[in-house]
């Protein structure tokens, strides 16, 4: 999988200001007070956030879904990753099954989340490990190992314990509701660590088959879902 080049900074500031050109760009600047973030422009950095991390280095980590941006903070050893989204893209939500997922599964930190009234943010602890589309394995090693992270997920606490509930379908479980190898973390060729939890809800276990298989496809080409299914143990 090829990723976007990094957008690197010393500070958040040079990060607020390519936020504010971008604005420009597009013609919709946001405007505190009800204004509107045009579709695709990366969030203003909120002045609170940046202030307050201003000693921290700042750089833009990932940028899969235009205007959602995640930015990775790291300061004398330690790292910590903040989500910076227009308000309305669901990071209270996260936040709220990221408090709860803390009891039960391999997530990071919850460190904090507010919002200006035009963008939110959510900002995590790091988790130790390599995401599965960096890992040093085969294809097929990676598609195992990623279906018996699904099982250990799906395994790990019983529907009834869930308070987020999306479905009345005859088997359900709680599925992560955005099962990519992007979202998971690796340690020694096995799912260590879960990612990007704001969709987890009670659900059909479909559910996050499908999401997992078509990201496998994306990532490791065609020919590896019977192997993740295999590793899922279905």
């Amino acid at each position: 999988m090829v990723r976007p080049g990094l957008h690197r900074t010393d500070s958040p500031s040079g990060l607020l200001e390519s936020g504010r050109a971008a604005y420009d760009e597009l013609g919709e600047r946001s405007q505190r007070g009800g204004g509107r973030i045009a579709q695709g422009a990366i969030p203003v950095i909120p002045r609170d956030l940046s202030e307050r991390y201003e000693e921290w280095h700042w750089e833009l980590a990932y940028h899969w879904n235009p205007g959602l941006p995640t930015y990775r903070l790291t300061r004398g050893g330690e790292t910590r990753f903040v989500k910076v989204h227009p308000v309305g893209s669901g990071i209270p939500d996260e936040a709220n099954r990221l408090r709860w997922a803390l009891s039960h599964y391999p997530v990071p930190e919850l460190i904090e989340y507010g919002s200006d009234g035009d963008v939110d943010w959510l900002m995590t602890g790091a988790l130790p490990g390599v995401d599965a589309t960096r890992v040093n394995l085969e294809p097929s090693q990676i598609a195992v190992a990623f279906g018996e992270g699904l099982r250990r997920f799906h395994d790990a606490v019983p529907p009834d314990e869930c308070p987020f509930w999306s479905s009345s379908a005859d088997r359900v479980v709680v599925c992560h509701g955005d099962y990519t190898l992007p979202n998971v973390m690796m340690i020694d060729g096995r799912v260590s660590g879960y990612l990007d939890l704001g969709a987890l809800n009670v659900a059909d276990p479909e559910t996050d088959f499908e999401i997992a298989l078509t990201s496998i496809r994306f990532n490791l080409g065609d020919g590896y879902g019977d192997l993740f299914l295999a590793g899922y143990g279905r």
